[in-house]
């Protein structure tokens, strides 16, 4: 099968951009031919489908209507974000990981859990952690993008006091958001002159198997954002579950699809509550490990890859 996916964003340090180039690497990993494109193509083009990600202004409704009107292909959508419908007359069916955007519609849906790189087999933690630098004592993570929706300094000035007392360290694996995050930069920085024995982070963007191995690495991770309750799967929650660490994360539409996977621990929406949830994991010192592949890019690319080779011949 040959797809062509169209995602004004791709390459760009930002979910949906990140999202479809994942998205086309899992599918390649299947055996599926993916090109992925930032514009509408104005030539037909040799492919069986056309693969179109649909999210905030990426594109403006009048254009994706227009091209679906006119493909020469069977177009699919990938809605990340509410409104899809309007395009169905043109399209041949539907894929989201928002579970409940989506209306009532007779084109074919297929619902996803948000997927997240998972390894073949997890690797020694121990060794993991002498190989990026950390202490043999609990390390604590977090990851994702650079935001101020994240809220690491809020967390971070809550939980490293007790960090500093009780001994264990906190690391995050984050990378800068496309928009920009100098703020969030300076308060962390800030944060770990206060606290340089029990605190690092980064800000380089890492590529999905070394996010993981960082990941692997800590003993427990927390997954935390502002922002209201929406049924938009959340990408690092996902990524972190595919470490196969422990997680607490708060009780939020975005994060269910992994609470209500093993090993998870669910905390109220309240940065205090997330902070004396970790501090509680940390004290009892539950730390266990589960298979991270019931949310992966591979079944994922499988799932989507059987969508689609049915709704074309159908």
């Amino acid at each position: 099968m040959k797809v062509i996916q169209i995602a004004s964003t791709a390459g760009d340090a930002c979910g949906v951009g990140n999202f479809a180039l994942n998205l086309q690497n899992a599918l390649q990993a299947v055996g599926v031919e993916v090109r992925t494109v930032r514009e509408f193509p104005s030539k037909a083009a040799a492919a069986d489908c056309i693969l179109v990600q649909y999210g905030w202004n990426m594109f403006d409704d009048k254009t994706v209507a227009d091209f679906c009107a006119r493909s020469s292909l069977p177009v699919f959508m990938f809605a990340h974000h509410h409104g899809v419908e309007q395009f169905e007359p043109a399209v041949r069916g539907f894929l989201t990981v928002a579970r409940g955007i989506i209306s009532p519609t007779s084109a074919p849906v297929l619902d996803l859990k948000h997927p997240g790189w998972a390894p073949e087999a997890l690797s020694d933690r121990i060794l993991l952690k002498r190989r990026f630098g950390l202490p043999d004592s609990p390390v604590v993570g977090s990851s994702g993008f650079l935001m101020l929706s994240k809220e690491y300094p809020e967390v971070l000035r809550r939980l490293l006091p007790f960090a500093r007392e009780e001994g264990f360290f906190v690391e995050l694996a984050t990378s800068r958001w496309f928009k920009g995050s100098d703020e969030v930069l300076a308060e962390l920085a800030e944060l770990r002159d206060v606290f340089p024995e029990s605190f690092r982070f980064g800000d380089d963007y890492l590529d999905q198997a070394e996010l993981n191995l960082r990941l692997q690495a800590c003993d427990l991770l927390w997954c935390w954002t502002r922002t209201k309750s929406s049924p938009y799967g959340s990408g690092s929650i996902s990524d972190q579950y595919g470490s196969g660490s422990r997680i607490v994360a708060p009780d939020k539409l975005q994060f269910r699809h992994v609470l209500e996977l093993a090993n998870t621990v669910t905390c109220e929406a309240d940065i205090d509550d997330l902070v004396a949830s970790i501090v509680r994991q940390v004290r009892l010192g539950r730390f266990e490990r589960h298979d991270p592949h019931s949310v992966s890019w591979d079944e994922a690319a499988k799932a989507i890859e059987d969508f689609v080779a049915g709704a074309l011949t159908a």
